[in-house]
């Protein structure tokens, strides 16, 4: 299931750091095992839905930004960082040279759904393919926060009422949008849109960062592209959506929540994010995956050395106690020995 030297390494921590001086549980699980968990959930996912096998010629690829000469492809979606991607990306692609125009100019790239179906087959067949989600709920309160002043929105959600334009909530918004409709297409707008419609997931990504770690990930994503040298993801910024997503979502009911999570639902199983229970909780993306992970490691590991084990039962029972996660884990070693 799991390429054992990955597993091999990930176990392998340089003097066993954190055994004396260094907490143990301050090391995170490798990027490249992340990675690895996500890809694996993608296509476990995807393979649930129903198989669109025409998705070359019928599928959106307006956003994805092909790079020739880096034989790499990048599907952005748009509130995920998309503008600094794609100043990044236009640097990649021109030594390092920064873009002067508006990074939104379709014509400082070449975009896949330009290429002929047996083209655009060949470049994802050969291609290094990444892209960055972030938690669904959050894009869409990002959305709102970006959009609330500017004209046209208001005019969208309140068309015939001139004097709310400058009381426009966040309730209003998801109401109009996303509620009535009870599901987004093709036809929606990009900011609103289901990631599914946007980066199908038919496409087997070689890389699936999340922007809850943007600069690490981002970082890690320039230097397997090869433009690490002479390109450098911007230094990271904490969300400025994120303090806004309790006064947002407390305009809903949980019955709306519900409806809202049901609308995005494929979304959340691709990518690996948990359901916010209510809008006090502020989960993050990775934390279920790293149950199955570790859980993955002790299964693969238990034909070891029995040292092996033991050793990963350290491993597990520091990480669950850092992550707070209610699993037993003297019995699930029980059971595996």
């Amino acid at each position: 299931m799991y390429d054992k030297q990955l597993i091999v390494e990930e176990l392998q921590w340089p003097q066993l750091e954190g055994l004396n001086n260094t907490p143990f549980t301050d090391r995170p699980l490798s990027l490249n095992f992340l990675m690895l968990r996500r890809k694996q959930l993608l296509q476990d996912q995807c393979f649930r839905k129903p198989q669109n096998p025409l998705y070359i010629e019928e599928a959106d690829f307006s956003r994805f930004i092909v790079i020739e000469k880096l034989r790499f492809v990048f599907c952005f979606i748009p509130k995920v960082s998309c503008a600094t991607w794609k100043r990044v990306l236009y640097a990649a692609e021109n030594m390092g040279k920064a873009t002067g125009f508006n990074p939104h100019k379709r014509i400082l790239f070449k975009w896949l759904s330009d290429y002929t179906p047996s083209k655009r087959k060949e470049i994802l067949d050969s291609y290094y393919k990444a892209m960055f989600v972030r938690h669904p709920f959050e894009r869409l309160a990002s959305a709102y926060r970006d959009k609330k002043k500017k004209k046209w929105f208001q005019r969208l959600i309140y068309p015939e009422n001139e004097e709310l334009w400058g009381k426009i909530k966040f309730s209003a918004f998801i109401r109009r949008e996303l509620l009535t409709r009870n599901k987004t297409t093709l036809q929606t707008n990009q900011h609103r849109r289901s990631y599914e419609q946007i980066c199908p997931c038919e496409v087997k990504f070689d890389f699936i960062g999340h922007f809850e770690n943007l600069f690490e990930e981002a970082g890690r994503l320039l230097n397997i592209i090869g433009v690490y040298d002479y390109v450098k993801f911007p230094e990271y910024r904490p969300s400025k959506t994120q303090p806004y997503m309790q006064e947002y979502y407390s305009e809903l009911t949980t019955s709306e929540i519900s409806q809202l999570y049901e609308i995005f639902e494929l979304d959340f199983k691709l990518y690996g994010y948990d359901r916010l229970p209510s809008p006090l909780e502020n989960n993050t993306s990775d934390d279920f995956l790293y149950i199955s992970v570790l859980s993955d490691i002790v299964c693969c590991c238990c034909r070891w050395p029995v040292g092996g084990i033991e050793y990963v039962g350290f491993l597990f029972s520091s990480r669950v106690l850092y992550y707070k996660l209610r699993v037993s884990v003297s019995n699930l070693l029980q059971e595996y020995r």
